[in-house]
């Protein structure tokens, strides 16, 4: 298979990336790490991971080349300047660096030489020096007026925003991509999918009917709205376009929160009760505790937020909501699952998260998996 996901199969880390992995209908091939052994300080794996920790995957298959998103055409300008014989001249000035004015059509008659009215004489030539001026200086002296614009010429065209160009097929076989950490492993993987399966042309079905907001307004090497279809099952995407920069910021606010505001307390509460007596250590109540109370604190203001819409980001999920669930889930092990039941949105959002059948693949461990069945 084109991906490999280095991982430790019971790591909430691992589980995050093969849950997006899960969500988005790829395949891929698991290599277990015994980090019981130490696996993850190994120089072989050091090498992927320099920090020694997992996940790390490599795509076999990595997109080489993404469409521009933005391609902005050169403006021009148009001044308008009328002579002293009233004849009228159009310059059209273009904003690109290094690029000059083009000469113009002036008046019928070429204009005069300058001259300093203050000296008498100046300007007058005599027959002998007259005589001196040769054709080819006459030539180079007088500027040859640029020709008309059609009017019946249509203007340049304007690349289409974001650009259609499709993918340039590669002439070579591609280099395998190795990606580490996890949040940017998954960013990486719902941005693959997005290019690859979007159409140029932005969707028009709304938000709500698409089950993915507006479309990606890119090209990769698929077409529709960033939407594929598994049997009965459709996959969306779960990153927003970032051509939609309202849209994008609001998802990139949302993940800022969960690694702020949840992953470290939510972490530590897992550590305590469920990492530390699977390992036979003992937990620290008082950091447990501490960390409780720090969480609930944050999920008072999750539940503010989920009161007004569905996700995090919107009325979607994306991989800021589902970036939550390995850990959200350990919570009830650990014995603070009254963090979620007690907080009336947060208990909803969670459970339509929990849910979905990429979950039920991954919460009992990462495995290879071959995209077989319907989730």
């Amino acid at each position: 298979m084109p991906i490999t996901l280095h991982a430790s199969p019971l790591s909430t880390a691992s589980q995050r990336v093969a849950l997006i992995l899960h969500e988005l209908h790829i395949p891929f091939d698991l290599v277990p790490v015994d980090m019981a052994r130490n696996a993850h300080k190994s120089a072989e794996h050091l090498v992927n991971q320099p920090f020694g920790q997992v996940p790390f995957l490599v795509d076999d298959d990595p997109l080489t080349d993404v469409i521009p998103l933005f391609v902005a055409p050169a403006t021009t300008t148009t001044a308008t300047t009328e002579g002293t014989d009233n004849a009228t001249t159009t310059a059209t000035t273009t904003t690109e660096e290094g690029a000059t004015e083009a000469p113009t059509p002036a008046a019928t008659e070429a204009p005069a030489p300058a001259t300093d009215e203050a000296t008498p004489g100046a300007a007058e030539v005599t027959p002998a020096a007259e005589a001196q001026v040769t054709p080819a200086a006459e030539a180079q002296a007088t500027p040859a007026p640029a020709p008309a614009a059609d009017p019946q010429a249509e203007p340049p065209a304007t690349p289409p925003f974001p650009s259609s160009r499709p993918p340039t097929p590669p002439t070579e076989p591609k280099e395998p991509l190795t990606i580490y950490e996890s949040r940017a492993i998954t960013r990486y993987l719902a941005l693959k999918h997005l290019y690859t399966t979007s159409s140029a042309k932005p969707s028009s079905q709304s938000g709500a009917e698409s089950g993915a907001g507006v479309g990606s307004g890119v090209r990769g090497e698929g077409e529709g709205n960033g939407q594929q279809v598994f049997g009965s099952r459709t996959v969306v995407p779960l990153v927003p376009s970032p051509g939609d920069l309202g849209k994008w910021t609001a998802f990139e606010v949302a993940s800022s929160v969960e690694v702020a505001n949840f992953e470290m307390f939510a972490g530590r509460i897992g550590f305590e009760k469920v990492y530390k007596p699977r390992v036979g250590q003992e937990p620290d109540l008082a950091a447990y505790e501490a960390a409780h109370a720090q969480l609930g604190a944050k999920l008072d203001v999750y539940d503010k937020i989920l009161a007004s819409q569905a996700y995090l980001a919107g009325d979607t999920p994306t991989l800021a909501d589902l970036h939550h669930l390995p850990l959200a889930a350990r919570l009830f092990p650990a014995g603070a699952g009254d963090l979620i039941e007690a907080r009336p949105n947060v208990k909803r959002w969670y459970e339509a998260l929990e849910g979905r059948g990429a979950w039920r693949g991954v919460r009992n461990g990462v495995q290879s998996w071959g995209g077989e069945g319907e989730e």
